[in-house]
């Protein structure tokens, strides 16, 4: 035997080596084929945000349209799916129900093109998260950022920081905040707060101005806010408000406005992210710019801050002041973006003034429309109005002798309201408010003013 093995040429030794490889590639081909593939599925175990994505990893390329077809949650959600390449898969929830326990199943079938490689039924279970309300509580003279609950336990201070605030905004998914902060200068700069590492990053540096009122687009990836610009010495006034947009991914800063000599604050992002609204207060101008053409359309009004958009982003409700038959009265317009046809929701025909104010449009229900106003003409104590717009009828959500109610902002899913309430001629701070159809009253939260909805 040894003196054969030592006759081998050095060709045969070589095509028995090629030989075994073969058949152990085709060894480790079957198993793996039988076997399926690894999945690795990011979950959140603090809570899912109902936004949050949910990302699955693949251990080798799969196809992408096949694994969709196998994807299913449990109740089940609307969504988008994002491949950032083939391995690796997002699914960004259209808004999962809060508070609510999810099955998500990859269904056992072939992943990949060739129909080669199969995967087992795959189950995980995860929980969402309860949605949280922001808001600036002032404490020994410094304005803080707050959460609480909705039924109004567990709040404490969300940010750790020294720095005073002076706006701020919530990611749509609940994931980070965009912060406008007094510098030691006793100017504004923008920051950006991480929910879930609680780390705090200069976002902007804005060089002695003030950048103020960051509004985060829909899909989280630009904010549009406020620029004053510092004036030639440190003396100087500061510019007038521009409002200006930055790309969360590339970090360009840009003006929103190609031409220089629009002015403006408070943008406002239509909910499809195509539209953005600003109020230039020397015209008494709402200009609504198209994200994708640059296209501008001027509204006349002269209380441009009060403005909301329909679920759909078609529409614009804003109010503004007209000479009426009992002298100036506040209306409330409906712009159409798609017709360019404006026309009065409400007010046109009132023999007083009811100063029609903070309008917020319900985001799931067009025919749900919360309106600020003034019953008394010679109160200013101010209430909340649930309407449906086709009907204008309604009922009072919040109205109290002596007390003003002010910024209604819905939660995500059009389930919650919060707003801010005062009583009048007090010494009394701003409260936070929340109201649900199954409360007879709002129920107060805490002291504070600026909430926002925290998915």
């Amino acid at each position: 035997m040894i003196s054969r093995l030592k006759n081998l040429t050095i060709d045969q030794a070589a095509l028995g080596l090629i030989i075994l490889l073969i058949i152990a590639i085709a060894m480790v081909l079957l198993i793996g084929n039988q076997a399926g593939i690894l999945i690795d599925v990011d979950l959140n175990p603090e809570g899912q945000g109902p936004f949050e994505a949910i990302t699955l990893s693949f251990s080798a390329p799969v196809d992408r349209s096949q694994v969709e077809a196998l994807f299913e949650l449990d109740p089940k959600a609307d969504g988008q799916f994002k491949w950032k390449d083939s391995q690796t898969l997002r699914f960004i929830p259209g808004g999962l129900e809060p508070d609510t326990r999810y099955r998500l199943t990859l269904r056992s079938g072939m992943i990949d093109e060739d129909n080669e490689i199969s995967i087992n039924e795959k189950i995980w279970s995860f929980k969402t998260r309860s949605p949280l309300i922001t808001y600036i509580k002032t404490i020994d003279g410094n304005k803080e950022l707050w959460a609480v609950e909705k039924d109004g336990s567990g709040a404490n201070r969300l940010l750790d920081s020294e720095k005073s605030i002076f706006s701020y905004d919530v990611s749509p998914d609940g994931e980070f905040l965009i912060l406008a902060l007094l510098n030691d200068q006793g100017r504004v700069d923008l920051w950006r707060f991480d929910r879930e590492t609680q780390y705090l990053a200069l976002l902007l540096d804005c060089e002695g101005g003030i950048c103020s009122s960051p509004n985060i687009s829909p899909d989280g990836n630009h904010v549009a806010y406020t620029r004053e610009a510092p004036g030639i010495t440190p003396d100087s006034p500061l510019s007038a408000p521009r409002a200006h947009l930055i790309d969360l991914i590339s970090y360009e800063d840009r003006p929103l406005f190609s031409d220089p000599q629009i002015i403006g604050y408070g943008a406002t992002w239509s909910p499809d992210g195509n539209w953005i609204a600003s109020y230039d207060g020397i015209q008494d101008l709402i200009q609504v710019v198209s994200i994708q053409s640059g296209e501008i359309t001027s509204l006349r009004s002269s209380s441009g801050s009060t403005l909301t958009w329909s679920p759909d982003s078609t529409r614009l409700a804003y109010a503004t002041v007209e000479d009426g038959e009992a002298g100036l009265v506040t209306v409330v317009m409906i712009a159409d973006l798609r017709s360019g046809e404006i026309s009065y929701l409400i007010g046109k025909q009132s023999v007083q003034d009811y100063h029609y104010s903070a309008l917020a449009w319900s985001p799931t229900d067009e025919e749900s429309l919360l309106l600020g106003l003034r019953t008394n003409p010679d109160n200013p104590a101010t209430g909340i109005w649930l309407i449906r717009p086709t009907l204008l009828e309604g009922r009072m959500i919040a109205e109290e002798e002596n007390h003003s109610y002010s910024n209604p902002k819905w939660d995500p899913w059009g389930n919650a309201v919060i707003f801010h309430q005062i009583e009048l001629k007090t010494a009394n701070k701003p409260e936070i408010a929340v109201w649900d159809p199954s409360m007879s009253d709002p129920l107060m939260l805490d002291e504070g003013f600026s909430a926002h909805w925290m998915p």
